[in-house]
């Protein structure tokens, strides 16, 4: 069971994390109202709302009509706190590779070939964004159960690969562009790794160290 606190009333259920996926992937970077409404395709009303609690808790200020985030680091922790990564729906499959990149490679391949959105979280995506602990596994999240995955097999038991269907889709929202296909925002990846056993703990905090750490970056 997930050590996390309840996300009732406050601003990190799974819908309302779009807003500070968006503010930290921005950060030192503002928002207008109307952008954020466009950008994380929630309705004008609930994005009022959420900006309210922000704005009551401290966590971002309005600056002459543009919202930026104060307390990044503190909205991260804040968030990783709250974040239920058993939520999503697991499934799991095996792939062979004789090197971690090339078991990259094959499974990119065939979501592509399915057709099915996807972008790479956890151990995946921390070995293309700030590699510290030796990868395993891969991950991603899926938007939908893919078919006919060519070369990656389903298993009953757990696997080497992993993917996820979201609580919410905002995960496939400010992901990070690379060779190998689209990667969750950095903030994502954290709060995932930081709910993952073993060493992932420790790839989180080098994660955070290497590209969230947001006071080399100029408010």
């Amino acid at each position: 069971k997930e050590d996390a606190q309840s996300t009732s009333g406050t601003v990190f259920t799974a819908k309302a994390t779009r807003l500070a996926r968006a503010f930290l992937k921005k950060y030192p970077g503002g928002w207008t109202r109307g952008d954020l409404v466009r950008e994380t395709e929630l309705s004008a009303g609930y994005v009022s709302i959420l900006v309210k609690r922000l704005l009551g808790q401290g966590f971002i200020s309005d600056r002459l009509g543009r919202l930026h985030v104060d307390e990044p680091d503190r909205l991260l922790t804040d968030w990783v706190a709250h974040y239920r990564f058993g939520r999503h729906r697991k499934l799991s499959y095996a792939i062979s590779a004789t090197t971690y990149e090339e078991g990259i490679r094959k499974l990119v391949n065939a979501l592509k070939g399915c057709g099915v959105r996807f972008a790479l979280t956890g151990w995946t995506g921390a070995y293309l964004r700030a590699p510290y602990a030796t990868a395993t596994t891969y991950m991603a999240y899926v938007a939908k159960a893919p078919t006919d995955l060519k070369g990656v097999f389903p298993v009953e038991r757990q696997g080497n690969v992993m993917l996820y269907i979201p609580q919410d889709e905002g995960v496939f929202q400010f992901t990070t562009d690379s060779e190998c296909g689209d990667i969750v925002s950095d903030a994502q990846l954290y709060l995932d790794l930081s709910r993952m056993p073993g060493r992932a703990k420790e790839q989180a905090d080098a994660l955070r160290k290497e590209r969230l750490d947001f006071t080399r970056m100029n408010p």
